[in-house]
C-alpha cells in the first residue's frame, strides 16, 4: 500500500516522468491535488493498519520505517528505468504469496 501511495505522489512531481504512463496516472498527475489527497488517504489506511495489527507505539514506528524503505525503493529504481511499475508489483505480489505460503 506504501508503495503505490508513494508512486502516486511521486507521479505529481515535474521533475520526475517515465514514458509509460497510463492514462489513470496521466489524469492523475493533471489534478495533482487529487492524486495527493488518494495518496495520503492510502498512507493512512496503511498506518491504521499497521497500528491496528502491531499496536499504536511499534505500529506507528514500523509505518514510519515502511515509508521510508519504500519511498528510497521507488527513489532508487524509478531514474535508472531498469524496472517499470508493472514489473515491480509482479515482484511484490509474488513476495507476498511466498510470504503467504510460508507463514
Amino acid at each position: 500500500m506504501y508503495f503505490g501511495a508513494f508512486i502516486l505522489w511521486m507521479n505529481t512531481s515535474e521533475r520526475v516522468a517515465w514514458p509509460e504512463k497510463n492514462k489513470a496516472l496521466t489524469y492523475l498527475a493533471a489534478n495533482a491535488r487529487y492524486s495527493r489527497l488518494l495518496s495520503v488517504l492510502i498512507m493512512a489506511t496503511a498506518g491504521f493498519f499497521c497500528m491496528k495489527l502491531l499496536g499504536p507505539g511499534s505500529g506507528l514506528f514500523g509505518s514510519i520505517v515502511l515509508l521510508m524503505m519504500t519511498g528510497s525503493l521507488a527513489v532508487l529504481l524509478f531514474p535508472f528505468h531498469y524496472f517499470g511499475v508493472r514489473s515491480i508489483l509482479i515482484v511484490y505480489c509474488l513476495v507476498a504469496m511466498l510470504e503467504i505460503i510460508t507463514s
